[in-house]
């Protein structure tokens, strides 16, 4: 049997994976998947800015190996560690001296690897438990994606102090509640102009921002470009 490992290390926020049933998965920085034999994949980017690291490998006990880890295509994210991206470097080095050492010196590198696949997915458990603290207030968050929406209601919702609430959102979310709506918002904002014949302020308008050039603003950092250049993209 033989798999493809990939870890994901430059920011790809819009860097996507096929998995099984033509499914897309989204890849951030720090991301690792694992792929099984046959699975057709592709990535695309917007801007060309995603690089990944990636391993084929096989053997008698591969599939049993892999099962124990990860029996889905789930991504995960273990976070940027140096070690493991110097365990990628390592693997690259010997792949190039191959000496009397190649074999036992990969197995072991591999072994590395995977183990911090297998952290990852331990630690996404822990997170899905944090994010139901917070589940009622996220469907809000979707439901009302173009509202005014205060981090106090956010806490009321789940009966937590607005503190406590922020500290379980961004360990369960990765980020603050309001980088969480603005993140949410953009998403939107995307959809409309992939969808929609709408003008830049008429989307601003649509996903909370009556300011179109705060939405810009917002927009671009976010995106790496203008709603005017990603419209562009898309019109090409």
């Amino acid at each position: 049997m033989r798999f493809r490992c990939h870890s994901v290390k430059q920011r790809g926020e819009h860097g996507k994976t096929s998995a099984r049933k033509q499914e897309w998965r989204q890849l951030d920085p720090g991301d690792m998947v694992l792929l099984p034999p046959q699975t057709a994949y592709f990535y695309e980017s917007l801007t060309n800015e995603v690089m990944y690291y990636w391993i084929h490998f096989t053997g008698s006990f591969a599939l049993d190996l892999v099962q124990a880890i990860s029996p889905t295509t789930a991504v995960v994210n273990p976070g940027l560690h140096e070690t493991t991206e110097a365990y990628f470097a390592e693997l690259f080095t010997n792949f190039i001296m191959r000496d009397e050492l190649f074999d036992i010196a990969n197995h072991s590198l591999l072994m590395n690897i995977l183990w911090g696949l297998a952290r990852g997915l331990r630690q996404e458990s822990t997170i899905d438990h944090r994010r139901a603290k917070i589940a009622r207030s996220l469907q809000f968050i979707h439901r009302n994606i173009a509202q005014n929406i205060r981090i106090d209601t956010l806490a009321e919702m789940e009966h937590l102090s607005p503190s406590r609430y922020r500290a379980i959102f961004r360990a369960g979310m990765g980020c603050s509640p309001s980088d969480y709506i603005i993140s949410q918002r953009i998403h939107r904002a995307r959809e409309l102009m992939e969808h929609f014949d709408l003008t830049i302020a008429e989307v601003a308008a649509a996903v909370g921002y009556n300011d179109p050039l705060y939405f810009s603003r917002l927009f671009k950092k976010k995106m790496n470009m203008s709603p005017t250049s990603y419209l562009d993209r898309i019109l090409r």
